[in-house]
C-alpha cells in the first residue's frame, strides 16, 4: 500500500534569527515570521489529504505542527524519535563561533558522502544515527492506518533522511523554514516526489 509523507520544516525561530546552532535546544521558539511560515505550510498542504501530523517533540516543531494541523483539521501526534539531530557541544553557539572553534570537525562533517555520515560533535549524534532513527520512525508509521501523513521536523532530520534514502546531498540552505518535501513509500521502496 502506498503511503505519502509530507515532511515540513518548522517556521523561523529566535535561534534562526541569531544564527545559532539549535539541535535539541528547547528554548528556541517561533518568531512572528515563523508562525506566518507555518500558516503558509498549512495552505500549501490543504488539498493533499493529510490525515495526521507526527511531530518532533521540540517546541518549535510542535508549534508549527499545531498551526498546520488546525488549518487541516487533523490531530498532532508527538513522536520523540522525530527530534532534531543532537549537535552536542556546539548547540546554542553562534554558528560562526562554532565553526571557528570546531573547524576540524565541521570540515569532516561537511565532507564527501559517505564519510561525512559518521562524524559528530562531542556529545552529539552522527548523520547516520539521525538517518537510521528517522527511517525507523517512518517505517513504523507505514504500519499505521493513515495513508497520507504530515511530519513536522527539522532541517537536519530532513537533510539526513533524504541523503540516506536517495544519496542526494542537500545543504542546510536548501531547506528553508517552512520547506516541504514529499516522499512516498510503496512496495517496500522509498521515492521522492515533487
Amino acid at each position: 500500500m502506498r503511503k505519502d509523507f509530507y515532511l515540513f520544516r518548522h517556521g523561523q525561530t529566535s535561534y534562526n534569527v541569531e544564527n545559532r546552532v539549535q539541535g535539541r535546544i528547547k528554548g528556541s521558539m517561533l518568531t512572528g515570521k515563523g508562525r506566518e511560515q507555518a500558516v503558509e505550510v498549512g495552505k500549501k498542504l490543504k488539498d493533499k489529504g493529510i490525515e495526521v501530523i507526527h511531530s518532533s517533540p521540540l517546541p518549535r516543531a510542535v508549534a508549527s505542527a499545531e498551526i498546520v494541523a488546525e488549518a487541516l483539521g487533523v490531530k498532532v501526534v508527538v513522536d520523540e524519535g522525530l527530534t532534531e539531530t543532537s549537535f552536542g557541544i556546539i548547540e546554542g553557539m553562534i554558528e560562526k563561533d562554532a565553526r571557528a572553534e570546531y573547524g576540524d570537525v565541521f570540515a569532516k562533517w561537511s565532507g564527501e558522502y559517505p564519510e561525512c555520515m559518521d562524524v559528530c560533535f562531542e556529545g552529539g549524534e552522527t548523520k547516520r544515527q539521525t538517518y537510521e532513527r528517522i527511517l525507523s520512525v517512518l517505517e513504523n508509521i507505514t504500519q499505521k492506518k493513515e495513508r497520507i501523513i504530515g511530519i513536522a521536523a527539522h532541517s537536519g532530520v530532513i537533510r539526513y533522511l533524504v541523503r540516506g534514502l536517495f544519496e542526494v546531498r542537500i545543504d542546510a540552505a536548501d531547506i528553508k523554514n517552512g520547506a516541504i518535501f514529499h516522499i512516498v513509500y510503496e512496495n517496500g521502496e522509498w521515492r521522492q516526489e515533487n
